[in-house]
């Protein structure tokens, strides 16, 4: 679900504080709403269960789609989206250090594969980087780091639910991007990619994001999110003629294998 996400951000192309703030207020609305009905008169007492555990979340939320949406405008999707999938590296150091979850052999052999599955293809969309490749590129590795932070923190919360705070989160990321907003006004061509992004691809994958660490471990939902690396970019390539190159087709398919390795072995385990 998260995979079109780059793809819309493209289509938009709009400044990246509206598009923080219109990506928030609607997908925040929307998700609100939801939970409403799913919780009715409980939903406040929901969001408080979670205690500080809750505005952590939140923050690193913020920070996540931050870093994200400027990482996309400033440097290549493909560098955008490696980076952004080093996020299983800080899911286990972050695990390791604050739940004690030392990853195994299987896991860190996944991570290694994944990851040089991803070095080839950051090695093939590696001229694509404007001239503020750099600074794109460093704010893909906060976007990793806090989204690595949210999954532990979410499972920190076992066996409390952090879907509650999906909605004010949102809205949260909105409030803080409308400080920084000069023209709220979206153009037409923007408002069709926008209502999707709001309205179907971050509620959906955010709540699914957020279920994950409930029943797998952190760096599992993280080894996950790597498909996203091989899926956005042929989206890109789909939609906007942009061919992301050989060494991109054969990095994804060292981490579909990958993938598949560790999830046949963990459910010969089982």
């Amino acid at each position: 679900m998260y995979s079109p996400d780059s793809l819309l951000l493209r289509l938009m192309a709009m400044e990246q504080w509206p598009t923080m703030f219109w990506r928030g207020l609607i997908g925040g609305c929307a998700v609100t709403l939801v939970l409403i009905l799913m919780y009715g008169r409980g939903y406040p007492a929901k969001i408080l269960a979670l205690r500080g555990y809750g505005l952590a979340f939140a923050t690193a939320f913020v920070a996540t789609s931050f870093c994200f949406i400027f990482a996309v405008r400033e440097t290549s999707v493909g560098n955008t989206l490696f980076i952004v999938s080093t996020s299983p590296v800080f899911s286990a150091l972050i695990s390791w250090a604050a739940l004690g979850e030392r990853p195994d052999r299987r896991t860190i052999r996944t991570i290694a594969i994944a990851l040089a599955g991803i070095a080839l293809i950051a090695f093939g969309g590696a001229n694509e980087g404007g001239p503020d490749s750099l600074i794109g590129d460093l704010a893909a590795l906060g976007a990793a780091f806090f989204l690595a932070s949210s999954f532990v923190i979410s499972r920190s919360v076992r066996p409390l639910d952090m879907t509650p705070m999906l909605g004010p989160a949102a809205l949260m990321s909105a409030v803080v991007a409308s400080v920084f907003v000069a023209d709220f006004t979206v153009p037409a061509a923007a408002l069709p990619p926008l209502l999707a992004m709001g309205l179907l691809v971050m509620p959906v994958a955010t709540w699914c994001l957020t279920m994950g660490p409930r029943h797998i471990p952190a760096v599992e939902v993280s080894l996950l999110m790597l498909i996203e690396a091989v899926i956005g970019p042929l989206l890109v390539w789909w939609a906007l003629s942009e061919y992301p190159g050989d060494t991109t087709l054969i990095g994804g398919a060292m981490i579909i294998s990958a993938l598949a390795w560790s999830s046949i072995e963990r459910l010969r385990r089982r």
